[in-house]
């Protein structure tokens, strides 16, 4: 494969990337800092005074929610987590085929003696190994926290194995996604428009589906129903015998199903970007 691409992907990604990374490490470190300050009492005085609806909105029990491994567990799902996750694969998925359109770089990059799919496949790649890298942030920012804050109990950095890598399938679908939308647009601010709002319905889809419980099949129509790093955290919470094998294969079960439809989102972008008509620069 060209050389050139590779650095040309890497070079675009790079400051991006660090800053995801380095924001993503931070985040879950100072979240477990955070936890540590909250006692188990105030917690559960805190639950007490919220609706079902509103619980059930954590997923996960509120005998687990007030347990310190537990409230770790729910980091994973909070909104900035998910934020510099979207911002990554939004970011490199829109910019593969339509970022390259819209510069009026692509009939140029096009001329030179490569393949479209080589085009396609470095760019993915780069975008695989950033959500590799923010899984592992992650998890590693969680593993500093428990080395370096004094916490109520004593955690198992492990817990978090799985999360983290629920992170990396969800980061992987988005970006899968993202090159599709960009495969068939032209202009990127409209492929950056239609995965913004495809990620604010799954959330909302989301809040109804777990808030309201007579309607919860809406939860099979968004992506995030298969983003449950909390509750593999409270599998083992519940039942540290067993629940390693509960989280394992909820593992299994959500992460192949983002994987799977993040690698074939990419498969489906390739046909379309290798067959497709290109617009003239504008």
């Amino acid at each position: 494969m060209n050389r050139g691409l590779w650095r040309k992907a890497i070079h675009e990604a790079r400051w991006l990337l660090i800053t995801c990374v380095g924001l993503m490490f931070m985040f879950h470190w100072t979240y477990v800092w955070i936890t540590s300050r909250f006692e188990k009492p105030a917690i559960a005085g805190l639950l007490e005074g919220m609706s079902p609806e509103l619980r059930n909105l954590f997923g996960m029990e509120p005998a687990l929610i007030v347990t310190v491994a537990g409230r770790i567990g729910l980091g994973y799902i909070d909104p900035i987590v998910l934020l510099i996750s979207a911002a990554w694969a939004t970011s490199r998925g829109s910019d593969v085929i339509s970022g390259e359109i819209n510069r009026g770089s692509m009939e140029i990059l096009l001329a030179q003696p490569i393949r479209r799919i080589d085009v396609l496949a470095t760019q993915a790649t780069v975008a695989i190994a950033g959500a590799v890298l923010l899984g592992g942030a992650a998890f590693l920012g969680t593993a500093a926290g428990l080395a370096t804050v004094t916490l109520h109990e004593t955690i198992n950095r492990n817990l978090f194995l799985q999360p983290a890598f629920n992170l990396f399938a969800v980061t992987l679908f988005m970006a899968g996604v993202s090159t599709l939308v960009s495969s068939w647009d032209q202009y990127r601010w409209r492929v950056v428009g239609i995965l913004v709002g495809f990620y604010v319905a799954g959330m909302l889809l989301q809040v109804i589906g777990r808030s309201v419980p007579d309607v919860d099949w809406v939860l099979y129509l968004t992506f995030l129903a298969s983003y449950e790093p909390q509750a593999m955290v409270a599998a083992i919470v519940s039942d540290p015998v067993h629940g390693w094998a509960d989280s394992f294969a909820m593992s299994l079960r959500f992460n192949g199903i983002l994987l799977g439809l993040g690698l074939a989102a990419y498969a489906l972008a390739a046909a379309i970007f290798c067959h497709r008509d290109l617009p003239a620069p504008l």
